[in-house]
């Protein structure tokens, strides 16, 4: 304690900067703030999958911006109800270049990409019927061969 007084006594110019070092701090943060309202500091390392500062998404969840993730979102509500399918998840795969085949999705960012492939994994995928249902709407809703899909059977 005593060194701190000292220290105020002695060195009166040293305190003065310190004192406006911190007050350019502080409106340097609050302006900060007022000029990037939503946005929050990154702290610590991201989590897997996600950007840095953002919280994870729910799972099967498609964030705002993300088209693909409504699009998987749409196909499984829709492959659920063919006759036979049962529960019914769904993975798009994308390219970042358009290579000439399959649906563009651009999810209103600056890039465009085009789905590369798609698996599908369904309860009745056992059945042949189902199978050759779900590949044959998958052609027909993206536009792409059928060998860029891939139907499971769910466990």
């Amino acid at each position: 304690m005593n060194y701190l007084r000292k220290f105020m006594q002695k060195d009166k110019k040293t305190l003065s900067n310190l004192a406006i070092v911190f007050a350019v701090g502080v409106v340097l943060l609050l302006t900060g703030k007022m000029l990037f309202p939503g946005q929050a500091a990154a702290v610590g390392p991201p989590a897997q999958g996600t950007a840095a500062g953002a919280a994870a998404p729910a799972k099967n969840t498609p964030q705002p911006g993300d088209y693909a993730g409504a699009l998987e979102t749409k196909l499984e509500n829709v492959y659920s109800m063919i006759e036979g399918a049962g529960e019914v998840k769904v993975m798009l795969t994308l390219s970042d270049t358009p290579d000439g085949g399959g649906l563009v999705v651009n999810g209103g960012g600056t890039g465009a990409n085009t789905v590369k492939g798609v698996v599908i994994v369904a309860q009745g995928a056992g059945d042949e019927a189902v199978r050759s249902a779900l590949i044959r709407s998958t052609q027909a809703v993206l536009g792409i061969e059928a060998y860029k899909i891939c139907v499971l059977k769910m466990k």
